[in-house]
């Protein structure tokens, strides 16, 4: 059998390089002998991650765009790699939801390849009753640590985390901390790693996301697209801080959440200690009320992905 080098462009978060992973072990499952390289950065996650997953990464020089008017903005155009100018070169795209206008309107709907972890939880309790499944989530509790009786307030601001959040999380400890509420905290590994107690048990990195999903009664984070598919895909109620730059994609990719009632999104500068504990038992007794059984939309998502591209090197090898 033929060996190809099957090169993955993308790394810098988590959020990134999970999806990547998830369609990388897939495709190494049925083409063995494929050769499978990332590409990436060295400030990056991927330099522990993609190691980590047995994939080979291959560095390359990280385009920082100018912050001041200067001769180098006129490079960044031609240094940036950019899925509108990729998909002017190819008919194989896919896409996590649907997009009305541009290339990608005509693009294939694979939804977003969920972290193994994930994919994993979701297959072994494909046919759980929601019993069962509480079951599920109780033994997950019990996983981390945290009192019986207690509801799990899930905070994350990402692999690098954020220190935002964090500082809302830290001025609200203090206030909540004779309710039984724990709050679970991934601070970045940036960031320093405050001690846990009784009620507020922290992380640098949560490893084992499926675990940390399946505990929470609610979920605290920004809005990234894969972090609402992993919401959505485990049923779970989050209130979203979408990051305050670039375009407002984040607010955007919550936007399904938000109207099937599984969502709230707050905008950073309205996010403070004082709205937190105004709002956290509303937002309890909202998590309380939905059934938190699992959704499988996205569960396909890396075998589409692969199927596609097994399809175009098929063509092109015809």
């Amino acid at each position: 059998m033929r060996s190809r080098k099957i090169v993955f462009a993308g790394g810098g978060t988590a959020g990134h390089i999970q999806p990547a992973l998830a369609v990388a072990r897939l495709w190494k499952q049925s083409h063995p002998a494929d050769q499978i390289v990332f590409l990436g950065t060295s400030s990056g996650l991927e330099t522990k991650l993609v190691p980590e997953a047995g994939f080979d990464l291959e560095l390359i020089t990280r385009v920082r765009v100018p912050r001041s008017l200067s001769l180098n903005l006129l490079k960044v155009p031609a240094s940036l790699r950019a899925n509108r100018l990729g998909a002017r070169y190819t008919d194989a795209l896919a896409v996590g939801s649907p997009v009305t206008h541009g290339p990608f309107a005509q693009a294939l709907i694979t939804g977003l390849p969920l972290r193994d972890d994930i994919t994993s939880l979701l297959v072994a309790h494909r046919n759980a009753d929601e019993n069962a499944w509480s079951e599920f989530r109780d033994k997950a509790k019990r996983n981390l640590g945290v009192r019986s009786g207690h509801t799990v307030v899930l905070v994350f601001g990402g692999s690098q985390g954020s220190q935002a959040i964090n500082s809302v999380i830290k001025n609200t400890r203090e206030l909540i901390k004779d309710r039984p509420i724990t709050i679970v905290h991934s601070v970045g590994a940036a960031n320093d790693l405050p001690a846990s107690d009784d009620t507020y048990i922290s992380f640098s990195y949560i490893e084992d996301m499926a675990n940390a999903y399946l505990a929470s009664d609610l979920v605290i984070a920004r809005s990234g697209a894969i972090t609402c598919s992993e919401v959505s895909a485990l049923g779970k109620y989050a209130l979203f801080i979408p990051l305050p730059i670039g375009n407002g994609e984040q607010s955007v990719n919550a936007d399904h959440l938000v109207e099937m009632g599984r969502a709230r999104v707050l905008e950073q500068s309205s996010f403070t200690a004082s709205w937190l504990l105004d709002n956290i038992d509303t937002m309890l007794a909202i998590s309380d009320q939905l059934s938190d059984l699992p959704h499988f939309g996205d569960l396909e998502a890396a075998a589409k992905i692969v199927a596609l591209a097994e399809h175009q090197l098929s063509a092109g090898e015809r």
